[in-house]
């Protein structure tokens, strides 16, 4: 009788080359096959590769070599079918590497449930699934294998001691330099040798090795970007193992190497969450907190505490009655359900506000009531269940609020437990701590998703809290530190990026912030200093400035400037003494009542209010985010007057899943307060039907659509880029590249355009956008492009509509209470328009649909390529708007006011050079603004030559932008002009007919030296 030898249970390791979001390697032999789906069990019943364009695999380690002639693979369903791939086959390992085995029959069930593959019989040490690139499932999956269960039998099976081989995953991008990589620990092994190179053959002079008893490495210094190789091997009573395959490692920028620890604080309290000095508490309260913490006080007074999240998505909506809630049932037959999971999430965020506010209130007061109430919370979360329903396989926001709480709660009233309650709290601290650790190492998550970033606060924390009677603890907290470092705190590069939105990046900042402050108080090693956070400030300052409009994408409830960003904004003006984050921090404190009691903590803890407040007086007004791949321009940063605007288009961060949407090539637009163009629909909770039918899809955004598709949705791959930008004189060119995204339905989509500021002293105007498309397909398709109002759109009529020739434009208006809009659209195919209210039934939002419009454009016949024009100008109720004169879909003149505006692109498809008024450009785009300045402006960017009237001005090899001021429109440049040059990289041009030398930047000239 044959025994499946692929079972963890009979000793079998297993692992492979990569893990989509929340997947784990232990179904795979975990006994339990496909029989069911994985609804409302993500990441327990199967497990997923990445999808990426790369040969996947699967590998069994048997412990000692088995005789095996039989496999059978069980494939994981999904929606009714199941995931089988197209090209697949058994690899065994002999002589040193990888070979197909051979085949006698391979049976498939005939609905795909799963493959029975018999072998000639042999003999080896280790089996894999492979599947090559591209070979996965039809129907979105090609790229992605899936195992629910692969199980290997033989007719001799032999147990032994567990394998020391040790397997990595096939790559890492690595934003952090140096890298850091985890594996699988080997039972026995005393240490592990870590190689890496440059090759895969791990030869040459840039060869190092490294010895650590972790299952985790670091290079101890920053090395060179770009590509490496590295690998490891056991170190055993034997000596050296086996080394690992090669991971291929791709190295960024962002350099950082944390210091050692200090000396680690013993004793109690040792974490940063009561105050330790009264009387200074004392003082600090007859001044501007003194309102803060009469309001904390007043709270922890209260009978009852209630459950007030942080993200509007969380909140509980049961009866908030309860002085002290019992632990949360788990999920019905472990199915996850919304209502149960706020109901889960809830009572751990009860747990953690009433602990912190009652120790709180207790160390600032010695009022002995709020000790007694912050025992009676800990010593009930300290009964639940570890690994239940607040557990880290369950919900893991409440696993993190009640270890954290535990922690708190524990370290502030340590001197007030008895030895039997200390070791009951301890206990349950630190069977969440193995099963946290457990959990994240080795570390296979989707450091883009800000999960790991709080589960891994949470194991730092209860590991500083208990560093000194855990063994374990100290390892936890240099593996959470070696997280942040090695894969976290990179990822929005140098310039403070956040690819996940402004509201994450405040609930991601709040526990990035505690992380780092406790680590700071325990062990002395201070992170604050990293380049992410020293810069990150700008990104808030930019997307949601107090109160000014929300300009952001992906998952948001476009919430204002409030008392949560006031805390995060106080710390970061704390540690480098900022003044415009202290305005911010005190702007917004002033927009939302604090009601939080975790919140009122914070600012109690990161507020000093002796640093001085400084208004963003002389900042740009424009920003482009790169690692991110958004644009933001703004009339101001202070308030809602003039144009609001933001761009998008830039690299997909997650792997699967994640809070990024299909929005490549979008935009967002406002004008004094109001919402003109909008990103569409409401985040009323993650996967909830309105999420993925309509609030994360395309359709929902300002952006183009082919055949009624939109782009690769929240998987990798649904790339844009940000080609080019350049903020000149009140104005603002930018370029995005959005054909990577629709997964090859697009050959060409390049959105270019133009943003012209509101100009103070004009009543009337509230700016100029002008966007130019460029598409190309395969075949004839049906294209066109989309928009979403919350005001009412109407179509004007076409009162000239002047063009040489194509089809006659159309022109949308709406209007709020003090800006108005009109809407120009221009393309070389005819169109036609549809405009619709509200959502599909079945992709309504749960809590009540908004008053949304969505207006399309599309080809009335299939066309295999695009161009069309956009012309939005934006002007204060009662004031005239701008006319429009279309001289084809790549050309329009706009007078607005006293000035006239002609804006040339180039089509990608002629690559015709740009003539207007005897100037010929070879360049993406052109712009002559005449008078309206005071002075004429000519803009040209991304230029290869410039002429005027036949002479030749300029010439370079490699793009260079050029603004010219003071130009005169007919009789071309002369001396008294100015102009000034913008180059991307050092390079030689030549400049009326002479040689001149540019930097990186932005060099100012006056043609006067020339003639």
């Amino acid at each position: 009788m044959m025994e499946n030898v692929a079972l963890a249970s009979f000793g079998t390791r297993a692992w492979a080359d990569s893990f989509a979001p929340w997947y784990r390697i232990d179904p795979v032999h975990d006994g339990r096959r496909n029989e069911e789906d994985e609804t409302g069990q993500l990441g327990k019943v199967r497990w997923l590769s990445r999808s990426t364009h790369e040969p996947h695999w699967v590998v069994l380690l048997f412990p000692g070599t088995q005789w095996v002639s039989l496999a059978r693979i069980y494939w994981p369903r999904e929606r009714g079918r199941f995931l089988k791939p197209e090209r697949y086959w058994l690899e065994c390992w002999r002589e040193g590497r990888w070979q197909a085995c051979e085949e006698t029959s391979r049976v498939e069930h005939e609905d795909g449930q799963y493959t029975e593959i018999r072998l000639r019989p042999l003999s080896t040490d280790r089996i894999r699934l492979y599947m090559p690139q591209g070979g996965g499932a039809c129907g979105g999956f090609e790229d992605m294998l899936g195992v629910s269960e692969f199980e290997v039998y033989s007719p001799s099976p032999r147990r032994g001691e567990p394998s020391t081989v040790i397997v990595l995953e096939s790559r890492l991008d690595s934003r952090a330099n140096p890298f850091l990589i985890t594996w699988m620990p080997i039972p026995g092994a005393l240490s592990y040798a870590v190689q890496y190179g440059r090759t895969p053959a791990f030869e040459g002079n840039d060869v190092e090795t490294l010895e650590t008893t972790r299952n985790y490495a670091m290079p101890r210094r920053a090395i060179e970007p770009g590509r490496w190789y590295c690998r490891v091997a056991p170190v055993l009573g034997s000596g050296r193992g086996e080394w690992s395959n090669a991971m291929q490692i791709d190295v960024g920028e962002v350099r950082y190497c944390p210091r050692s620890f200090g000396l680690w604080t013993g004793g109690h309290p040792r974490l940063p969450w009561v105050p330790r000095d009264r009387a200074r508490l004392l003082s600090e309260i007859d001044g501007p907190k003194g309102r803060l913490f009469r309001a904390l006080i007043d709270k922890a007074d209260k009978a009852s505490i209630g459950h007030v999240a942080q993200l509007r998505n969380m909140q509980s909506h049961a009866d908030e009655a309860e002085a002290l809630p019992e632990e949360p049932p788990p999920f019905d037959r472990g199915i996850w359900q919304i209502e149960r999971w706020r109901e889960i999430v809830a009572a751990g965020a009860k747990v953690l506000e009433a602990i912190s506010l009652y120790a709180y209130a207790y160390a600032a007061t010695g009022d002995v009531r709020y000790r007694d109430q912050a025992k009676k919370w800990l010593l009930h979360a300290a009964s639940w269940d570890p690994l239940g329903s607040t557990g880290i396989d369950s919900v893991d926001h409440a696993a993190h609020d009640v270890l954290v709480g535990l922690s708190i709660g524990y370290d502030a009233l340590y001197g007030e437990l008895t030895e039997a309650e200390r070791r009951a709290v301890r206990q349950a601290m630190e069977a969440r701590l193995r099963a946290l650790w457990r959990y994240l190492n080795p570390f296979v998550l989707d450091e883009t998703n800000n999960h790991p970033w709080f589960q891994t606060n949470a194991l730092a924390i209860g590991a500083l809290a208990l560093w000194d009677e855990v063994e374990k603890a100290k390892e936890w907290v240099e593996f959470a530190v070696l997280l942040y470092v090695g894969r976290f705190l990179a990822l929005g590069g140098a310039d403070g990026d956040w690819h996940e939105g402004s509201d994450y990046w405040t609930y991601t900042m709040g526990f990035v912030i505690e992380f780092v402050e406790a680590v700071r108080a325990v062990t002395g090693l201070d992170l604050s200093d990293h380049p992410w956070l020293h810069q990150t400030a700008a990104y808030k300052l930019y997307t949601a400035p107090p109160g000014a409009p929300v300009l952001t994408f992906g998952d948001t409830h476009k919430r204002p400037a409030g008392s949560e960003d006031a805390a995060i904004l106080f710390y970061l003006a704390g540690r480098r003494r900022d003044a415009l984050a202290q305005w911010y921090a005190l702007a917004a404190l002033e927009q939302e009542e604090p009601v939080r009691p975790g919140l009122l903590i914070r600012l109690m803890m990161w507020w000093d209010p002796s640093i001085p407040a400084q208004a963003p007086e002389n900042l740009p007004n424009i920003k482009a985010f790169r690692e991110v791949g958004v644009v933001i321009a703004r009339t101001t940063l202070k308030g809602p007057d003039g144009t609001h605007f933001a761009f998008k288009s830039g690299p997909y961060h997650g792997v699967l899943a994640g809070h990024e949407h299909a929005d490549q090539n979008s935009f967002i637009l406002h004008a004094d307060g109001e919402p003109m163009i909008i990103d569409s629909g409401r985040y009323d909770y993650y996967g909830s039907p309105h999420y993925y039918g309509w609030y994360i899809r395309t359709e929902a955004h300002n952006t183009l659509m082919v055949d009624g598709e939109g782009q690769l949705c929240q998987r990798p791959g649904a790339d844009g880029k940000l080609m080019h930008v350049r903020p000149a004189d009140g104005a603002v060119y930018f370029a995005g590249d959005a054909t990577k995204a629709y997964g090859g339905l697009v050959d060409r989509f390049v959105r270019h355009g133009w943003l012209f500021l509101a100009r103070e002293g004009d009543a009337g105007d509230l700016g100029l956008l002008v966007l130019f498309d460029d598409v190309a397909v395969d075949k004839a398709r049906t294209i066109g492009s989309r928009f979403h109002f919350s005001l009412v759109p109407s179509l004007v009529k076409n009162e000239g509509g002047e063009r040489r020739d194509g089809p006659i434009p159309f022109v949308f208006q709406l209007a709020g209470e003090r800006a108005a809009m009109r809407l120009h659209v221009h393309a070389d195919t005819p169109l036609v328009h549809q405009l619709e209210k509200g959502y599909p039934p079945s992709s309504a939002p749960s809590d009540g649909s908004l008053d949304e419009y969505h207006l399309a454009f599309f080809t009335s016949v299939p066309a295999a390529s695009f161009t069309a024009l956009y012309v939005v100008d934006l002007y204060r109720r009662g004031t005239s708007p701008a006319e429009v004169r279309f001289v084809d879909t790549a050309r329009a003149v706009v007078t607005k006011g006293e000035a006239v505006h002609t804006f040339l692109f180039r089509r990608k498809e002629t690559g015709a050079q740009l003539e207007h008024a005897g100037w010929i450009a070879s360049a993406a785009s052109l712009v002559m603004s005449e008078a309206g300045y005071g002075s004429n402006r000519l803009w040209i960017m991304q230029a290869q030559s410039v002429r005027w009237q036949g002479k030749e001005i300029f010439k370079s090899s490699q793009p260079v932008d050029l603004l010219w001021k003071d130009v005169p429109a007919s009789d071309g440049p002369h001396a008294n002009e100015e102009l000034i040059l913008f180059s991307t990289h050092d390079q030689t041009v030549e400049l009326f007919g002479r040689s001149v030398a540019l930097a990186t930047g932005a060099k100012r000239i006056s043609p006067a030296q020339f003639t």
